[in-house]
């Protein structure tokens, strides 16, 4: 879902950018002890390895994932790994999603902003700050995402996350962010991604 964002930041900044990606093979399933995921995933990042980049961005969806110690484990063994032959790591935070299908809400007539919508859960919190604090202690960047997708509510209780940003979708489905907001997020996350990197 971030690749019209790393295209463009890749070609502003003369990047080549080499993805590796399977689809449906979150985090949680890449230390699987068998599956095609595990199988996809001993591939990647032996050939990433291979390549030795200047830089290795670790994007998988953990928001909505029903077992975030697997996805937190998973994650921590993937910046083991690519830091013994990328010369930078940063993970990217996944952002929140949404909990009702975009197309439904927006097409709704008695669908408001809050109606569609939706808080971080406790859980998503607890995954991101852990996994955040993970690349912290292994000296890896970690780039956040949160703030361009929610906000504190005013009495400062909990972070709700709309799906409309500034008359833009922010999500295409209920987990991936729309093409057309991932590019607005283009320069922010250039901004982000250069701070995690030269920082």
């Amino acid at each position: 879902m971030w690749m019209p964002t790393l295209l463009d930041m890749a070609q502003r900044d003369s990047w080549v950018v080499i993805p590796f990606v399977k689809v449906s093979c979150i985090p949680r399933t890449w230390l699987d002890a068998r599956g095609e995921c595990r199988t996809w995933y001993r591939w990647a990042t032996k050939r990433a390895g291979q390549l030795r980049p200047d830089v290795t961005l670790i994007v998988g969806s953990w928001a909505g994932t029903w077992a975030p110690t697997r996805a937190i484990r998973a994650i921590s063994a993937t910046t083991t790994t690519m830091r013994r032959s990328s010369r930078a790591v940063i993970v990217v935070d996944d952002p929140p999603g949404q909990r009702n299908d975009p197309t439904d809400c927006v097409l709704d007539p008695h669908s408001t902003m809050k109606t569609c919508s939706a808080p971080q859960t406790k859980v998503q919190q607890r995954t991101s700050a852990a996994i955040a604090a993970n690349a912290r202690r292994q000296r890896v960047g970690f780039l956040k995402t949160l703030g361009w997708f929610c906000a504190l509510t005013r009495n400062g209780r909990k972070m709700l996350c709309p799906l409309v940003i500034n008359q833009t979708i922010t999500y295409v489905d209920r987990g991936h962010v729309s093409k057309t907001y991932a590019l607005e997020l283009a320069q922010p996350f250039r901004v982000g991604f250069r701070a995690q990197l030269f920082g």
